[in-house]
């Protein structure tokens, strides 16, 4: 598996940063409360939006938004 490679953009006021840049694409970190949601879940978005596991990489190697954030 490849290495991830992600660039954080500057922090909100919660502490997340306000984007993440993968692939060269920057996506918009969602809300705490949806963070939250997917802690408390067994599903969880990649930043290009695709359902898989809150610790794992889709198959073209997107990672979930827990995973890119360090929560997991």
């Amino acid at each position: 598996m490849k290495t991830l490679s992600i660039k954080m953009g500057p922090a909100r006021s919660d502490g997340f940063p306000e984007y993440i840049t993968w692939n060269g694409e920057d996506y918009e970190t969602p809300s705490m409360e949806q963070i939250r949601e997917w802690v408390f879940d067994s599903v969880c978005e990649t930043l290009d939006g695709q359902r898989i596991e809150p610790d794992g990489r889709a198959y073209n190697g997107c990672p979930s938004w827990l995973y890119a954030l360090g929560l997991v």
